[in-house]
């Protein structure tokens, strides 16, 4: 089970770094990679033996905001782009 949870929060963050990252809202960007991240933490947790509390806690929570910090810093920020103010439309 926790390989199948890893493999699909990998493949949640791709799907949504990639293809959803500047046409989806902020919000659903942050929060599915947020999610796709927990996925992620939740399944290398499980392949483990002698799991704490405190280790559940701690390691989906930051993982939560470790996804979206990441694709942040890496790939440019969510949501659809601002169009530049100041520029001057083509003449038709």
């Amino acid at each position: 089970m926790g390989v199948v949870l890893i493999v699909a929060g990998a493949l949640a963050w791709i799907a949504v770094s990639f293809g959803l990252r500047t046409r989806a809202p902020k919000v659903v960007v942050a929060a599915v990679l947020a999610g796709s991240g927990a996925l992620l933490a939740a399944g290398g947790l499980l392949v483990q033996d002698g799991v704490t509390d405190a280790e559940w806690i701690l390691t989906l929570s930051w993982m939560a905001v470790a996804a979206c910090l990441q694709t942040r810093m890496m790939l440019g920020p969510f949501g659809k782009p601002s169009p530049v103010s100041g520029t001057v439309s083509p003449r038709r």
